[in-house]
């Protein structure tokens, strides 16, 4: 095998391992992990704060399976820039000072359970979810 045709290989298989890792939520975002361990919900475009807590937490429950009350932590600060990804995490180390979003009782540290994020599913309407 030349040196061309296996550097080919591990692209390909790079690719693929990185394709299998990605996540799609109920409102049709995709969940990818990262390598530091946090995972980004991807913005394609109309994401909302709702939309992006939902990926959050079908991620965190679906495919992390952690139990429905664990905190997950939004890192990136909101408001995300047009076209950003938004990153979370399970750690509180980084995590922004805000969820983005009006709560009522909230915990304050840019946290939702894992449960309250994957609810957002539940409640969206619009074209994200019709996508």
């Amino acid at each position: 095998m030349t040196l061309k045709k296996i550097c080919l290989c591990v692209a390909l298989t790079l690719g693929a391992s990185s394709a299998a890792q990605a996540f799609v939520a109920p409102n049709g975002f995709t969940v990818q992990r990262l390598a530091n361990g946090n995972f980004q919900v991807m913005n394609r475009g109309g994401m909302s704060s709702p939309n992006a807590w939902c990926g959050a937490g079908a991620y965190a429950m679906g495919v992390l399976g952690v139990p429905p009350g664990t905190p997950v932590f939004r890192i990136s600060p909101p408001p995300a820039p047009r076209g950003a990804n938004v990153e979370f995490s399970l750690s509180s180390a980084g995590a922004a000072s805000s969820t983005g979003m009006a709560t009522l009782g909230g915990s304050g540290n840019g946290s939702m359970s894992a449960v309250a994020a994957r609810n957002l599913c539940n409640t969206l309407t619009g074209p994200a979810m019709r996508r």
